[in-house]
Order: C-alpha cells, then structure tokens, then sequence
C-alpha cells in the first residue's frame, strides 16, 4: 500500500471496526456508543463509567477536582486600607506554599502588613515577613495547611497615609 493512501484507512481489522467504503465505528456490546461519525471523519464519540481498570479510559467525570495537586494563586491589589479580603476563597485543606507582598509605593513610616485569614490574620506573613515602607517583593515560602479556607485577608496596621503593591498567596489542594 503507497504512503498516500493511508489517509483513506478508517479503521483495524479487529472484530469492532471495519475497514472501507460505507460506515466505519465502533460495536456496542457494553452501550458505552453514543455517535458515530461516518462521513469523513474516522472517529466515533464515545462515553464511558468511571475506569475501574488498568487499561480503561479516563472520563472527565473520574478526575475528583482539576485543581487537585496543581497549584494556584490568589493574587490582588492591595492599597493602604485597613483590612483587604481578597475575591477569590482558599479551599478548604489547602497547602499555602508561599505568600508574596509586592510593595509598588511604600506605605508611611509605622506601616506594619500581615497576611492571612479572618480565623488567623498573620498565617501565612507577620509584619516581620516584610518592610513596607521600602519598595520589594517579600516572599515567606511555607507550608500551612488551612483548614477552613476562607478569603485571604491583608491587615494594613498603623494607618498609612501612603501605599499599594500586591498580594499573592500560592497554594495546592493535595491530591486525595
């Protein structure tokens, strides 16, 4: 058979394809078939259950979270208020990383940060973890489990006049 002509082959010669003209597809001892693309284009569209073997397909249904052991980051902007929450929640049993501050304008004298949860406002940055009133990012690597998850607040104490920069909080939800 000339190389050309493998863009014609629509199947295998095992008992569930067929192979030529006409229909190419699956059998359907088990139901798992729902479409079956014939007219130029040589694949069917199938569901399956859950794979409860080694050589079974993965369906998006059996992935338990697409979050789950990759990780992600709560990142806003942060002025010189009081107390900053952020829009997006931490899980609950996430594993804070690191946390990031990213002083862009420095805050006044006397300005001190912290980073955490309304249940633990200095988890995962205390006002050691950084000098706001200089320019820098200030990185606290970690690795804190949260137990109730919850919104990332960022305390400014001091009442600053002045300041803004960037909070970042990255975290996994591990695997189960």
């Amino acid at each position: 058979m000339a190389a050309n002509n493998f863009s014609r082959l629509l199947g295998t010669t095992a008992t569930k394809f067929q192979i030529g003209q006409g229909n190419c597809g699956w059998s359907a001892p088990d139901a798992t078939h729902l479409e079956n693309r014939t007219a130029g284009g040589a694949f069917a569209i199938t569901r399956g259950a859950d794979p409860v073997g080694a050589n079974d397909y993965v369906t998006l249904g059996s992935i338990p979270s697409l979050t789950e052991g990759v990780n992600v980051a709560v990142r806003f902007a942060i002025t010189n208020a009081a107390a900053q929450n952020s829009v997006s929640s931490l899980p609950a049993l996430a594993v804070i990383l690191r946390a990031f501050l990213d002083i862009t304008t420095p805050y006044s004298a006397g300005a001190t940060i912290t980073v955490g949860t309304a249940a633990v406002p200095a988890a995962f940055m205390d006002t050691g973890d950084s000098t706001p009133q200089t320019n820098d990012l200030y990185d606290a690597p970690q690795d804190v489990v949260t137990t109730l998850g919850g919104t990332v607040l960022v305390t400014v104490a001091g009442a600053p006049a002045a300041g803004a920069g960037t909070c970042c909080v990255v975290y996994c939800k591990p695997l189960l």
